[in-house]
């Protein structure tokens, strides 16, 4: 979206590919936290549904600033980059 703007056939991919994502990695986020939390696994179900809920509010909060200050095409880049970098950070070995 942010290469081609105003690209209707873009917005509409990117929406299916962000949902679709979504759902996925947080099923995926779900299911290992109840393994981290092997003896409480609803601690686990709740830690990773509040985090999920803190992150969306505050990442908001956040795009929506940035988006004011600097525009929507660099909020879209720079929370890429963010995505990636998180991406990229992996649990601690002993909790594989």
């Amino acid at each position: 979206m942010a290469a081609a703007p105003g690209v209707q056939l873009w917005a509409y991919s990117s929406a299916a590919f962000f949902g679709s994502t979504y759902i996925m990695l947080t099923g995926i986020i779900l299911l290992w936290s109840v393994s981290v939390f092997q003896e409480r696994p609803s601690a686990g179900l709740g830690a990773a549904f509040l985090l999920i809920a803190v992150g969306q509010v505050f990442g908001a909060l956040a795009a929506g600033a940035v988006a004011g200050a600097a525009g929507l095409v660099v909020t879209f880049w720079a929370f890429a980059g963010v995505a990636v970098a998180a991406a990229l950070i992996g649990p601690r070995a002993e909790q594989r």
